[in-house]
Formats: structure tokens, sequence, C-alpha cells
């Protein structure tokens, strides 16, 4: 991307400081991470969408701006990392619940 006049706008701004992630600085419903506990380099002091600030000082200062991005009806199936189609027409329930690292389906 790019920031210029009629761009998107979408930015974060970060504080270089490390500190560490605790639960209760988890914004979402569910306060479980696999990194609370850890040692982090930056903390996210603004973030504006389109222009607009969203975040700020810890807080949401806008309503919701995201949108929904449709897929294009006509354009071929995605593929997985190993080739595969997503669609679960394309893999047998050993595919679907297999684990073999990045390359699960």
């Amino acid at each position: 991307g790019q920031i210029t006049v009629g761009a998107d706008g979408d930015l974060t701004l970060i504080r270089r400081e490390e500190w560490i992630l605790q639960r209760s600085d988890l914004e979402y419903r569910h306060r479980q991470s696999p990194f609370v506990g850890s040692r982090l380099a930056a903390r996210v002091v603004r973030t504006m969408v389109r222009g607009v600030t969203v975040w700020e000082d810890g807080r949401a200062r806008a309503a919701p701006v995201g949108r929904l991005v449709r897929r294009d009806p006509n354009a071929p199936p995605a593929r997985t990392r190993n080739g595969r189609n997503e669609t679960s027409a394309e893999c047998n329930d050993e595919e679907r619940t297999r684990s073999d690292g990045p390359n699960a389906v």
C-alpha cells in the first residue's frame, strides 16, 4: 500500500516499549491467548482505518468501519498450501481432520 491522498489510509502507530502481555490486556470475548506472558517489543497507540481513528489510548474511538469483501463467484477455487481445493467436497473426512503442521487441511 501507500500513504497518499485518495489511498485507504489504514495505519497502525506503535510506541516501541518492552512489556509483558497479560490476560487483562486482551480485548476480545474469550481472554485466552498463547501469547499471554510473552514479552513484546511495542504497543499499538493508534489505529486508523480509511483515515478515521478507530483505536487510541487503549480504547475504541469509532463505530466499526470494516466491510465485507465478497469473493468473485467466477474466480477459480482457492487452493491450500498443498494445492488441494478448499471446498469440503474436494477432501474426505480423514484429510479434514488430519493435522500435519502448516500444511494441514
